[in-house]
């Protein structure tokens, strides 16, 4: 039986927006397809791929996990206990938000391999639940 190895699909699952799903499995071989794919080499369309019940059975499809990345980045930035920063984020859109986290990073570079590791693991908590949700077999 193969195991979906979650280091291979982690960074699929990352979004900047709650827009269409980008990335579906097939259950049976475990490989990912482009939302674009299925509609232009599958002729799925855009409301096959809205049912969850349908894509999985008859077609053995899923939606693959989806992380607000931003929101995360929301997360980081105001776990670092800084007011200021708390402050300064507080009213941003997600656009803003993201543009100020990339200029931090750039300023605070000791920050980026902490903000690597926690998304690589809010990443890997997320597809295992997702492989759980889905009954898919998975290593780490």
């Amino acid at each position: 039986m193969n195991k979906l190895d979650i280091s291979s699909v982690i960074y699929y699952g990352r979004s900047y927006d709650e827009g269409d799903i980008g990335y579906y499995i097939n259950l049976d071989n475990l490989k990912i397809y482009s939302r674009q794919s299925l509609i232009h080499n599958y002729n799925f369309t855009d409301q096959m791929l809205s049912n969850i019940e349908l894509l999985c059975d008859p077609y053995r499809f899923a939606p693959l996990f989806r992380v607000n990345v931003v929101d995360e980045m929301r997360n980081f930035l105001d776990n670092l206990n800084n007011r200021r920063i708390s402050k300064e984020i507080m009213a941003l859109n997600s656009e803003q938000l993201y543009i100020y986290f990339q200029k931090h990073m750039e300023l605070n570079f000791g920050d980026h391999q902490r903000w690597r590791e926690q998304e690589k693991q809010c990443l890997t908590t997320a597809a295992v639940n997702w492989c759980k949700h889905y009954h898919i077999p998975y290593v780490l």
